[in-house]
């Protein structure tokens, strides 16, 4: 909101340069707050780009089909409806709705999204801006009233009148009053004062949301329509990605926004709640459009899915589907593919094993089913090697579409659709029949958020031409943050990153994280200065770092190949050349370093928690998961190996006697994972879904804990693979929390994107 004087100055001086505009014989058509440029205090109205389209169309298609251009907010109803004769008393009706936000701070018909907008300008009356705005003169509030009325002929005749109407008080009686709330039009040339007339309007309205929403590949006959799907307050969009996806058709918006799966049809103004899924992700339509299938990275990694109605979930692992529901198998890294019906997933591909690719992900099938088009990742699931292929699911044949990109989707265009790792969504023309390139991939979008780990990004474009894409950065979504007991902030550590896992030191002075990028890197904080100490430079992963005993080592996870992973361990001055712990053919993470050095607890594909003997390489089997590679951690006095199992079906949290691995007990009653000692205070905490628990333990006879008490909540502590660490004296907390400057609170949306997309290589 302005002040009236200014939003009344800001009018006048628009409405002088339309009306020269206008008497030029030039519509502007698209007035709205983005094109009214400030220089040297004066307005300078801009961008008349689609007045010279239309224009340069001399009578030509735009303007025989009646094409509905401008923006929906400020669009007059005339144009709403795409009527082929638009005046200039369409601007002055721009012009006034802008006004209407400069007093009232919104424009006069807002939704959630462009249809539901526009069935408002043709339908709905705007509330007066007195009735908002009391202190706004009453010849002004009658002259916003004239500007916005639904008739053309019902307008001011032309700019300078509609200024004079602002500035001069007498001539309020030849400007219309406020429009009272029994007071309805209808479209151009209609009052409703009849319930029939009422059908017509409704049928119309919805004639032209089916018109924009067209499911169709777009011919050119609908417009290009972009508008922003707004997130709901106290949610983000900072899950592992991707986080979204679009029905077939394109009417259809799932999104994750914190850990609520929501569905969101552009037809209606709210989105719908279908589940909470911590840690969950990766959301993909059935091809009908009634399924959502997702993954619950938070709770064993089931693929599951739900009715896009609503409804309970369906656990894909062990109940048949009605649909085609394919997606990549985690835990194998291959596609599967399950008929409909079946409770069998047939494999559709398999993993090198030459160990040059870590995984198979994003699938989609391709005439009738005979081709398959998806992502091969590198070992560590990085972009590093990251490729998309076609392959003929008949003849088994591969060709490689591009290299660099991730997430393909050949869409009926023409071209394969995929983004790269610095955000950019690329468009590369592509012949399916003779399997080939034949045109040089082009940018469509940038700054689009991505992934670091599983070589993905916030986009998703339907066979029916929609586009949605989430903005931002992913590399400062985080701030390493002190809390109390209590979970108060009580401070910072260092700039915002994006971190996965954090340790403090043993001396409390450091923590150690690995930090985002296109392969992950080890680093060290200082506690106390925020100072930033990269450890690790390879490109190769290197992640899951935990501290020796002494504070002097790191030791951490790298990747070298799909079937040559290693743990290493490395001094912190840097002079000493790094060593290796432990060799695997599958995925092994290093978990928790015994008190004394003398061995290591390591979670391994599949499913395995283990104890290494560092001298001897000899191995302990604790326990095999449902799913995962379990989190763990020694008793200060090395005693006992507290650590996370799936194997009940969801997680909790388990102690074990070392070297012994007997007396086994579990702590955790209703779930619980992630838990951590503090050596001095004796307690052990851990996470239950967003709430931080503790127990106090004693170990001098036996292991003996009290009930888990609840600390406070923190719907940070359920983001995927952030952990948490714990001061000795169990009076301070250190966590990534989530970074609120950098939430995306927004999917932008482009209906009829393919003929965009067209025009970009001329077609």
């Amino acid at each position: 909101q302005l002040s009236i004087d200014e939003a009344v100055k800001i009018t006048t001086e628009v409405a002088d340069a339309l009306h020269y505009a206008h008497g030029e014989g030039v519509i502007h058509r698209d007035i709205k707050p983005e094109n009214i440029l400030i220089h040297n205090g004066r307005p300078m109205v801009a961008d008349f780009g689609i007045a010279l389209a239309v224009s340069a169309a001399a009578g030509g298609r735009m303007t025989e089909t009646g094409l509905s251009l401008g923006t929906p907010h400020y669009m007059s109803p005339e144009q709403a409806t795409a009527e082929k004769e638009i005046t200039a008393r369409s601007d002055i009706y721009s012009l006034g709705s802008m006004l209407y936000e400069m007093l009232t701070g919104d424009p006069p018909h807002t939704g959630s999204s462009a249809q539901q907008i526009i069935m408002k300008i043709v339908t709905d009356e705007a509330r007066p801006v007195a009735e908002l705005r009391k202190s706004v003169p009453p010849h002004v509030a009658a002259a916003v009233a004239k500007a916005l009325e639904k008739l053309p002929a019902d307008r001011f005749e032309n700019a300078a009148n509609f200024a004079s109407a602002l500035t001069d008080a007498r001539v309020i009686s030849q400007a219309a009053t406020p429009v009272s709330a029994g007071r309805t039009h209808g479209l151009p040339g209609i009052a409703l004062r009849a319930p029939w007339v009422s059908v017509v309007v409704l049928v119309v309205v919805g004639g032209i949301a089916g018109w924009i929403l067209k499911p169709s590949v777009n011919d050119g006959t609908a417009p290009v329509t972009r508008f922003s799907v707004e997130v709901s307050a106290g949610h983000d969009l900072l899950a592992f990605e991707p986080n979204l996806a679009l029905s077939s058709d394109g009417r259809t918006l799932a999104y994750f926004a914190g850990d609520v799966l929501y569905r969101r049809d552009f037809a209606q103004s709210d989105p719908r709640a279908l589940a909470r899924v911590p840690g969950g992700c990766c959301p993909v339509f059935s091809p009908d459009g009634r399924w959502i299938m997702y993954g619950n990275f938070g709770g064993g990694g089931r693929l599951l899915a739900v009715s896009s109605k609503g409804g309970p979930t369906v656990d894909l692992s062990t109940q048949p589907t009605e649909q085609d529901l394919f997606n990549a198998n985690w835990e194998t890294g291959a596609i599967y593919l399950r008929r409909a019906g079946d409770t069998i997933s047939v494999p559709v591909t398999t993993i090198d094993p030459d160990g040059s690719e870590g995984a198979h992900l994003f699938p989609q099938l391709l005439m009738d089913g005979r081709l398959l088009l998806f992502t091969v990742l590198g070992p560590g699931m990085m972009w590093n090697g990251a490729s998309i292929v076609l392959k003929d699911l008949e003849d088994g044949t591969r060709t490689t579409v591009v290299t660099g990109g991730t997430d393909g989707r050949y869409v009926p265009t023409g071209h394969v659709v995929y983004i790269r790792a610095d955000g950019t969504i690329e468009a590369v023309p592509f012949d399916l029949k003779r399997r080939r390139t034949t045109g040089t991939p082009f940018a469509v979008v940038d700054s689009v958020r991505t992934a670091y780990w599983g070589g993905a990004g916030s986009f998703a474009v339907s066979d029916g031409g929609t586009l949605a894409f989430v903005r931002g950065s992913s590399w400062a979504n985080h701030r390493l943050t002190w809390v109390d007991r209590s979970g108060q902030v009580i401070g910072h550590v260092g700039p915002p990153v994006t971190v996965e896992g954090i340790r403090l030191s043993p001396d409390g002075r450091h923590a150690v994280t690995y930090v985002a990028s296109a392969n992950a890197d080890i680093s060290r904080f200082d506690v106390v200065t925020g100072e930033q100490r990269r450890l690790t430079f390879d490109e190769t992963t290197e992640d899951n770092p935990i501290w020796s005993p002494d504070g002097r080592r790191v030791a951490y996870r790298k990747v070298v190949s799909g079937v040559d992973h290693r743990i290493l361990a490395q001094a912190l001055d840097g002079q000493s050349d790094t060593e290796q712990l432990y060799a695997s053919a599958t995925s092994a993470n290093p978990r928790a370093w015994s008190p004394d050095g003398s061995a290591l607890a390591v979670g391994q594909t599949p499913n395995l928690l283990l104890v290494v003997n560092l001298e001897d390489q000899s191995v302990d089997t604790i326990t095999t998961f449902s799913s995962g590679d379990g989190h763990a951690t020694f008793s200060p006095d090395g005693r006992w190996l507290v650590y996370d199992s799936y194997e009940t079906g969801r997680d909790e949290v388990y102690v074990v006697s070392y070297p012994g691995l007997s007396a086994r007990q579990q702590i955790s009653a209703q779930g619980g994972r992630l838990a951590e000692w503090a050596a001095e205070s004796g307690e052990l905490f851990f996470i239950n879904h967003d709430t931080l628990l503790v127990s106090t333990v004693s170990t001098e006879q036996g292991f003996d804990w009290t009930t888990p008490r609840p600390l406070f909540v923190a719907p940070d502590l359920t983001s995927l693979g952030v952990g948490f660490s714990v001061t000795a004296d169990g009076q301070r907390i250190l966590y990534p929390a989530r970074n609120p400057d950098a939430l995306a609170k927004e999917i932008h949306v482009v209906l009829n994107w393919f003929e965009e997309l067209r025009e970009r290589v001329g077609n």
